[in-house]
This record gives C-alpha cells, structure tokens and sequence, in this order.
C-alpha cells in the first residue's frame, strides 16, 4: 500500500540528517473543498473537537469565511465591507477572524449561526488593523482570543490577548521586531500561546509556551530552514494534557512542510503530501485530529484522523467494499460487528470522530473518478527526509453534502 505522508524530525539544538526513522501516527485522509466556492481557494484554519473546521476561500472575487460540518456541508460568513476572513474555532462553535473592511483589518467574533457580529475587545484606538486567529473555551467569557494588530501608534505589529480589563499586547521576549498570536489553549487558565516571532529583519520563527509565562516562550528551529511558525495548539479541555500538541509549518529550499509537536521541538514531526507543491498544517484538537492545506498549483483543504495500527486492517476491508462499509457504519461499527476486530462508533470520542471521516471517504469512493483505498491512508514517521515525496499522480477530491467534485492533477519535480 502507497503511504502519502513522511515526518521527520528536528530538535532545536540538533537535526538528524538523511535518516529515515521507525513509523510514528497512522491517519486517514480526507480532502475536501467548497463547490459553492471558488475552485482551489480553500484556507482549513481551525478544528474543534466536535470535528468543525472554520477557515475562509475565495467567491465572487472574495474572500468569505466558512464553517465545514462533520458531514462535509458548508456554512459561508460574510460581514465585511469588502471581504471576510474566518480563522478559529473553539468548541461552543464560536468562531473569529477579520472583517476586511474599506478603512482596513477589523478582528471579529461571531456565534453560530453567525447572522451577527462582535468586536474581540481591542481597547478603542490602540489599533490600525486587526486580525483574531484564535479561541479557546476559558472564562470570563467563555473564551480567550488571540490574534495580531498593527498598533495605531508607531505601526507595530504585535500580538494581542483579549478579553481583559484593557488589551494585552502580548509580552514576547525582549528584542522581537514583531509576533504575531496564532492560537490559545485552555490550559494554564487559559496563558499558553503559540505564533510567530520576526527575531531579526524578515527572520520569522514559530514559538510555543511551556507555562503561562512568556518568558518560557520556545522557538522553533530547523536547521536549514528560511522561517518557522506555530499556527495551533490543542484546546486541552479536559485538563489532561502535559503539552498540548502544536501545529504549523516550516520553510525549506522554498517548500512549506507541514510540522507537529506532540512533546516539545524533540519531537517534531513533518508532514507532507505526496505530489503536493507544499504542505501547511493549521489546527488540531484534543483527539489529535489535524486541519491544513496544500498547494497543487491551486489551494485545497484536508484533515487528518489518528486511529490505531491493529485497526488498519479493518479500515482497509471496510473501505474495499463501500456499500457494505456504509451498511456496516449505520449498524454502528466499522467492519462486521461480529468480528473482534470491529471498530465500535460509539464507545469513544475518537471512535466517533474515526467513523465520521470513513463516512466521508466513503461518499468519495462512491462518486465519479474514485481514488485508490490506499490514497486515504497515510502514515507519519520520526526522522529527516531530504525531499516532499512526489507520487505519480495526485487525486485531490472535493466534497460536501451539496455534491462531489473531482479532478486529476498530475505532478512534477519543481525547484522552488
């Protein structure tokens, strides 16, 4: 079976070079765009545990947000004179971004079903522009939010943390031109950040907090690497985690990579698409289920689900036979629900969220120019790997419960 993703890994006073390491997280891949979109434009930027992905593409010449359910249909959000952007989610599906107004950049948060429209609590002529990227579930309010402006006084640009008494422009260390605040986790009451640091002119590099206290701020090297940056952080709802896992991307030789922290930059992990010009990853929750893109000469949304390596087998029989899976779902499991091997849809959280996204692959391989079982699964590996791996050809399918899209992009080897 083809496996379509590769890792690596970096820590930050190290790099191991040229080596290919054992197997690490196994996912199943589900692609999807907005037929009621642009073609191309899509920009996956959060996932709450629920499994709704927020971001924002392309229609009529602008830029719209949306909101893609578990079952694949959208939600389009306008609201700005000119454009809107959606970014974060949390997990009361309140989402923020910016409305791209005529005067500039105006940080919004809207609650479903997202007919209205609030401010994010930039205190009143502190800023010139403002974008909100993300929400977390904390208190006062129900959430935190978290994004970067552009301060109205000597045109700054730095990260700010509402709702307060007055604005937090965020406390980088000393000696930053300029952050940017890309995601927030309920852990440390809420304080724990990650985003990007321009440390010196146009060097920029992802950082992530190890407490609530700025100054335990860590950045992001790869060796190589031309910049790196942090865009989410899991919400840790439960309280349970030591380090909630940060996503985001790095910059090598001209190719975005996606990268997964699951323990600190020890353990960083590299995810590319095969035959993918570059690969960005932008949010993941609290079941390790992953949102991102990819350029293919055009932009296109995905999201990743973990599941278990003992249950590939299952996956693999179920989806070869997509009317008896979708049977087989509907009763309640993947697989023969007699066989100990089975996988349950309701006994856990994960199990859910792993049954949802068969269900979605499944209304992939039932519509027209169905790609390979095999092009769904892909696995991460812990190690450095020279290149993006190239496939033959790439099968990028589009859906939602408005229709199925389909087309072949056929890739090549660029110098970037």
């Amino acid at each position: 079976m083809s496996r379509y993703f590769l890792a690596f890994c970096v820590a930050l006073s190290f790099v191991l070079n040229g080596v290919i390491l054992a197997h690490a997280t196994s996912y199943v891949y589900v692609p999807f765009d907005d037929p009621g979109a642009t073609a191309g434009t899509a920009h996956p930027r959060g996932i709450n545990n629920a499994g709704f992905v927020s971001g924002w593409e392309l229609s009529g010449g602008a830029s719209i947000g949306f909101v893609r359910t578990p079952a694949g249909t959208f939600q389009q959000i306008g609201g700005g004179e000119i454009g809107t952007r959606i970014n974060g989610i949390n997990n009361t599906n309140v989402v923020v971004g910016t409305f791209i107004q005529n005067s500039g950049l105006q940080a919004v948060q809207l609650a479903a079903p997202y007919s209205s429209s609030a401010g994010v609590g930039i205190s009143p002529g502190l800023a010139s522009q403002s974008e909100a990227f993300g929400i977390n579930d904390r208190a006062p309010l129900n959430q935190q939010i978290g994004g970067t402006l552009t301060l109205a006084s000597n045109g700054t640009v730095t990260g700010f943390v509402t709702p307060s008494a007055f604005t937090t422009v965020f406390p980088g260390p000393s000696g930053i031109l300029s952050m940017q605040v890309f995601g927030l986790s309920n852990k440390d009451n809420g304080l724990r950040y990650v985003g990007t640091y321009e440390t010196s002119p146009g060097v920029f590099q992802g950082f992530y907090q190890t407490s609530s206290d700025a100054s335990s701020s860590v950045l992001i090297t790869v060796a190589g690497a031309s910049r790196t940056d942090a865009f989410g952080i899991q919400y840790d709802q439960a309280g349970t985690f030591t380090f909630p896992a940060v996503v985001g991307r790095y910059t090598l030789g001209g190719v975005d990579h996606g990268l997964l922290l699951t323990n600190g930059v020890a353990s960083l992990e590299t995810i590319d698409i095969a035959g993918a010009l570059g690969t960005r990853l932008y949010g993941v929750n609290d079941l390790g289920q992953i949102v991102g893109e990819i350029q293919a000469n055009s932009t296109h949304g995905f999201y990743l689900t973990p599941f278990a390596d003992d249950d590939l087998a299952t996956l693999e029989g179920c989806l070869g036979n997509p009317a008896l899976c979708a049977s087989q779902i509907l009763g309640g499991f993947i697989g023969d629900s007699q066989s100990p091997d089975a996988i349950p849809c309701q006994n856990t959280p994960a199990n859910t969220a792993l049954c949802t996204a068969v269900t979605n692959i499944l209304a992939l391989l039932q519509g027209p120019n169905a790609p390979p079982v095999s092009s769904f699964f892909v696995e991460s590996v812990n190690g450095v790997v020279a290149a993006v791996p190239q496939a033959p050809g790439l099968l990028l399918v589009a859906s939602s419960g408005l229709g199925i899209l389909a087309y072949r992009w056929r890739s090549n080897r660029r110098a970037r």
